[in-house]
């Protein structure tokens, strides 16, 4: 999924749950986003066989997780084609949270998404499959602030805070 995103700079929509779906996601703008890198890289294969191992001993909790980052995403999805960022930030927030409860996240993982949200992020998770990597950051008008934060904490990243333009540093 990454990959696509990577390749074809549009957003999509990617559900595998009762038969493959990718639905692009029309925008007006770009979103205010700030994406900083790890200083850890995570393996998606070890990240997938970890939940898959998670969710052999525990298959009615990690359902729950599951149905609920589905819904999120969902809901995500509709915020972010609106342009409707008040609403977007809290579900990157919860969703963050639900990643952690799958234990894809890390101890860097969760300083970064914390560092964000001090410095004005409005959401921040974890993208990719986790184990390190990196995260993402919605930030409305604190692009600028975030981005140096995290710059100052020794973090590679790259800025979305213009519609013309961005930039990695």
């Amino acid at each position: 999924v990454d990959n696509t995103v990577a390749t074809y700079c549009e957003p999509i929509l990617f559900s595998n749950e009762d038969s493959l779906r990718i639905e692009t996601l029309v925008l007006s703008e770009p979103p205010p986003l700030v994406v900083a890198c790890s200083n850890e890289s995570g393996m998606t294969l070890e990240q997938v066989a970890g939940v898959r191992r998670r969710y052999d001993q525990n298959r009615d909790r990690y359902r729950t997780l599951f149905t609920e980052i589905d819904e999120i995403s969902q809901s995500g999805a509709v915020s972010l084609a609106q342009g409707n960022y008040a609403a977007l930030g809290p579900l990157m927030n919860v969703c963050h949270g639900l990643l952690n409860a799958i234990e894809v996240s890390t101890p860097e993982l969760e300083s970064m998404v914390s560092l964000a949200r001090a410095n004005g992020a409005i959401g921040a998770k974890l993208t990719g499959s986790g184990g390190g990597g990196s995260i993402v950051a919605l930030c409305p008008a604190t692009a600028d602030k975030v981005a140096s934060a995290f710059q100052a904490a020794g973090f590679r990243t790259l800025v979305f805070n213009d519609p013309k333009e961005s930039k990695f540093e």
